[in-house]
């Protein structure tokens, strides 16, 4: 329903909107509706049926904790 242009960094991320811009979160959920254009980086990633995404997946270990550096 919103639309971000630009990175995100977060603990939880929970879209039925667009997104254009990387994700880093602990745990990322594409919900239906949503239309995401990333890079995602994140220990647990949820894509439900009808959700839209294009882009790369990066799954880090639950122990790692905290995101990574950039």
């Amino acid at each position: 329903d919103g639309y971000v242009q630009g990175n995100i960094t977060a603990q939880l991320v929970v879209s039925r909107g667009k997104i254009r811009g990387n994700i880093d979160a602990n745990s990322v959920s594409l919900r239906v509706g949503s239309d995401t254009v990333s890079e995602i980086t994140s220990t647990m990633l949820e894509v439900d049926n009808d959700a839209a995404f294009i882009g790369e997946c990066h799954i880090r270990p639950e122990a790692s904790g905290g995101f990574r550096d950039r």
